[in-house]
């Protein structure tokens, strides 16, 4: 279940940054006849508003995100049961030992 969720924060994280832009779009165009501008005006700034209260936020999440995927790598390392991952994929390779015989 924790890995389940641990994946899906991933997702949560996209759809919330969408929210949040789509929640300053209409913020804007709500607000804009306080400001006595067009609403298309008032989208569009209430918009970059939003893309950039959803760039830190969700880039702040993002950033842990992907910190925890390369802790568990570390203590996968530490611990032997992975090679260092050399090939550029999510995964590093199982070690065979050497048999002596």
């Amino acid at each position: 279940m924790n890995r389940f969720l641990a994946a899906s924060v991933g997702w949560i994280n996209a759809l919330m940054a969408w929210l949040l832009i789509v929640v300053g779009i209409l913020a804007g165009v709500a607000g804009a006849e306080d400001l006595q501008i067009e609403p298309a005006i008032g989208g569009v700034i209430g918009g970059i508003s939003g893309f950039f209260i959803a760039f830190y936020i969700c880039g702040l999440l993002s950033l842990f995100i992907e910190i925890r995927k390369e802790l568990i790598k570390i203590g996968s390392i530490l611990a032997g049961d992975l090679r260092p991952n050399t090939e550029g994929t999510e995964r590093g390779t199982r070690v065979a030992e050497p048999s002596i015989e």
